[in-house]
This record gives C-alpha cells, structure tokens and sequence, in this order.
C-alpha cells in the first residue's frame, strides 16, 4: 500500500499545554473497546482517577467532562493525566490519531491534518506553495481500487493545478474548478471512464472556457445568500459559529487580499473531500460546497477576522460533525450549479 500525505503535515507535532484551543475541551471521546479493556486492567495509584474519568452507557464509554467542559484527566496546566501516568501507547484511539484524518482508497491511504487544531491549521496556512504531496510505501494490505479512483485522482490533480493559477483571480480559478466538476460528473453519470482524458485536455487551456463561462451564465445576485444560507441550517458546537453565522453578510464584491489563503483552504477542500467522490459519484455535489465554504470564508473574513481562525472554527462546527456533510450533500442540490458560475465569473 501507499500513504499520500500533504508535504505540510509530516512536520505536526502536538504543542499540547501551548495550544490555544485544546482538542481536551468542549469535545465528547468517544473510548474505544481495545483501549476500555486497558483501562480495567490499569492497577495501582492511577487506576481510581481513571476510572472516575469515564462514563459508561449501552452504547459504549467516554471520558468525562467537567461543568467547564474540560476533560476529567485535563490538568490544570493544560496536560494529559493520562499520558502522564501511562505513557502515549496508552492514548485511545481518537485521541491517538486525533487531528489525523485517514481516507482508503484501495491500494492507496491518504492522511492530513483537519484545521480545527490550531496546530495543523498554523502549518496548512504557512504552507509554501506549489502543494505537494509525499507518497511512500506502506505495510498494510491493499485492496482493488474504485473504479472511478485513478480517473478522478487525475481530475483531482488538474484541480490542484487551476487552483494555483497565478494567471487567473481565485473566483475565476473556483469557477473552472466548479465546471470541472460538473464535467466530471457527466462521466460518472454516463458510466464512461474513458471519458476523463477529453475533459482533463479541454482544461489545459482554460482561457476559453473561461470565456464561454462569462458568455454561457448570467451574473446571479440572489446566490450571494444563499451560500452563506447554505451553512446556516447545520448543527453547530459552538454558540459563537451560530452568532457569526447570523451577522454574516452575503458574499460582498472581491478582494484580492483574500486569494493567498482562500487558496490554501481550497486545496485543503479538495485534497480532504474531492476523492470521496469516487466512491459515491457525487462529484458536482462536493465540488459546489466546497466552492461554497470558500465563498463563505471570503465573507466572514470582511469583519477583518483572522482568516486561520475562521478555517478552525469551520472545521470545528461542520467539518467535525458527519451529520452536517450529509445535510450539505442534500442542501446544495438546491444550489444551481449555473447560478453558482455566474456569480464567480461576476466577481
């Protein structure tokens, strides 16, 4: 098997007691069974507060949180009781992988970092550019790959590389990267593979489609709510993101300032959620929420909030919760792909 890994993230490292906002506070975790089998079996001084940290129900265990929210073996000075006593093999298993992210595609792992550790997301951020990936063999047992997995690895690939334009703006960089998309979902509908090599060799150029963009769909006003819309009715976990949510405007006009980072939390977007596609076919669907985050970043950051924590806290409140990428997949149905380009090649 290959791990594919973003360049970036070989070099995290838990900055545990320095971290702004400890993954230990305001999160539920969950205890898997093999680490609850450990955890009876501790003996001796620690074996007491170990067990007072855990909360068992039918349905499994998980540590404790205290009124302030904070994680019954978090101590005061912002560190692991647990690690302390028993060592980092001791960790359960989110707490082990935790911001880690794994994606099996056959013969292929990926892993990266989510953004909601501050962390993971200070390292995504500064990032040099172009994005590169680290590939390297792996021993675990592979097994065939999707269909649609190298078809769409390569589309994925031409969405790196239209992302890092530095000939286009980054709305015009989302919007061929948002046509791509809906071309790519032609294939998978038609159930034609093959098909992937004509589309990836119309975008070698994209000035003309670009301007067949600008010619084919009508500015679209009314979509610069309903991005922001489109967030609104998740779950969220923290108050805060609900509150940001309301005051936030509808997509104002461009800035250019915006494009270094709303680059990077694209790639980020496509790098984590992109492939899944190739094992749902919803490629069209991803592809215009994802378009839609960006969108939604840009107009969060106009208040002058630091564009790195408002990737956190959207990682944190939507990314972090299953239930919400269901109910994306279902809302931007309701998203017109068109409207969606109109609005991009407008701005």
């Amino acid at each position: 098997m290959i791990l594919c890994t973003p360049a970036c993230c070989t070099r995290f490292a838990c900055i545990a007691d320095r971290c702004e906002d400890s993954c230990c506070v305001g999160w539920e975790i969950a205890v898997d069974s093999a680490s609850l089998a450990r955890y009876d079996s501790v003996r001796g001084a620690f074996a007491q507060t170990l067990q007072d940290s855990l909360v068992r129900t039918p349905q499994g265990a998980c540590f404790r949180l205290r009124p302030d929210g904070r994680c019954a073996l978090l101590n005061d000075a912002g560190l692991c009781e647990l690690y302390i006593h028993l060592g980092k093999d001791a960790l359960c298993q989110i707490c082990a992988d935790h911001p880690r992210f794994f994606e099996w595609y056959g013969p292929v792992k990926e892993a990266g970092l989510g953004l909601c550790c501050p962390e993971a997301a200070r390292l995504w951020f500064a990032q040099p550019l172009p994005f590169s990936l680290v590939r390297q063999p792996l021993a675990e047992p592979e097994k065939p790959a999707p269909l649609w997995y190298e078809p769409l690895e390569r589309v994925r690939a031409c969405a790196f590389s239209l992302l890092q334009d530095p000939e286009r703006s980054f709305p015009q960089r989302l919007a061929l990267v948002t046509a791509l998309c809906g071309h790519a979902q032609t294939c998978v509908d038609r159930d034609r593979p093959e098909d992937v090599d004509a589309v990836l060799a119309a975008y070698a150029d994209p000035a003309p489609l670009l301007e067949s963009l600008a010619q084919s769909v009508a500015p679209a006003d009314d979509c610069r709510r309903e991005v922001v819309e489109l967030f609104r009715g998740l779950s969220a976990l923290d108050p805060g993101w609900t509150r940001r949510l309301e005051r936030c405007p509808a997509v104002p006009g461009w800035d250019p300032a915006a494009e270094p980072w709303l680059e990077r939390f694209a790639l980020y977007l496509v790098y984590r959620y992109f492939l899944k596609s190739c094992l749902d076919g919803n490629v069209l669907g991803r592809g215009k929420w994802m378009t839609a985050a960006c969108l939604l970043l840009f107009a969060l950051s106009r208040d002058g909030t630091d564009p790195v924590l408002l990737a956190r806290e959207w990682s944190k409140n939507v990314e972090y919760c299953p239930a919400n990428l269901d109910r994306l997949d279902l809302a931007v149905q309701k998203l017109s792909a068109s409207s969606l380009l109109g609005m991009l090649v407008s701005l």
